[in-house]
């Protein structure tokens, strides 16, 4: 079956974000057990506002041919590089150049799921305060007549400036929405590892030995989402 893995492991037959994620209208969708269903719903596999977790359970997949090997995938009719975040959203104003950097983001994701939204604040005319998900940070900056240049946490992995849109006022917030390309495949296998809906699918599926064999947190992912789609059942 053409793109067989993308299919049975999202029991989706297309409506995928990314137009670059084919569509097969001859899949018919399985109807899910409890224990399927929950860890899809976990896993985000069937969210239609993006395919980050899409391409990162693909991603993990194809780094394994002997997990490959597994499927009946005759042909992929997508190339998994040219897929990329949706654009990076910043308001109110944008972010820039700096007087010693090129604009960049380069964070790589250590909690799951990732958080996406950078809520900021600022506080004084040296600080600004920065929350992700639980995270925060007071970042030291200075200003000129256009732009806000920032101290960014290094976790954060930004470089740049913020162009000011309005006066910089006590409070003035600003929002950055962005999709890292990278993936939390180390959190992700530690909490699969905690949760019983996923070790009943390993366990009953004939995965559990090699989930437990797995030399790197890459591979206990790809182990895992071979076995919610279990292309031997499925396939």
């Amino acid at each position: 079956m053409i793109n067989q893995i993308i299919h049975l492991v999202t029991n989706r037959s297309g409506d995928f974000h990314h137009p670059s994620l084919a569509s097969a209208a001859d899949y018919v969708p399985h109807v899910e057990p409890a224990d399927e269903a929950s860890l899809r719903e976990f896993l985000h596999l069937k969210d239609i506002d993006t395919d980050y977790y899409i391409i990162g359970a693909l991603t993990s997949i194809y780094a394994f041919p002997e997990l490959v090997g597994e499927f009946n995938e005759t042909d992929r009719n997508f190339d998994l590089s040219l897929w990329k975040p949706d654009d990076d959203a910043f308001s109110p104003g944008d972010l820039d150049n700096s007087s010693c950097c090129i604009f960049n983001i380069h964070r790589v994701p250590t909690e799951y799921p990732v958080v996406t939204q950078w809520d900021m604040s600022y506080l004084d005319a040296t600080s600004l305060l920065i929350q992700l998900g639980t995270k925060r940070w007071v970042a030291r900056v200075r200003e000129s007549a256009t732009k806000l240049y920032v101290d960014w946490p290094a976790e954060l992995g930004l470089q740049g400036a913020v162009e000011l849109d309005g006066a910089w006022t006590t409070g003035y917030k600003m929002t950055l929405l962005h999709t890292p390309s990278g993936f939390p495949y180390e959190e992700l296998a530690r909490q699969i590892a905690n949760r019983e809906d996923a070790r009943r699918i390993l366990t009953d599926r004939g995965y559990m030995p090699y989930f437990f064999a797995a030399q790197s947190d890459l591979e206990k992912c790809a182990i895992l989402y071979t076995a919610l789609a279990w292309p031997s059942q499925y396939g």
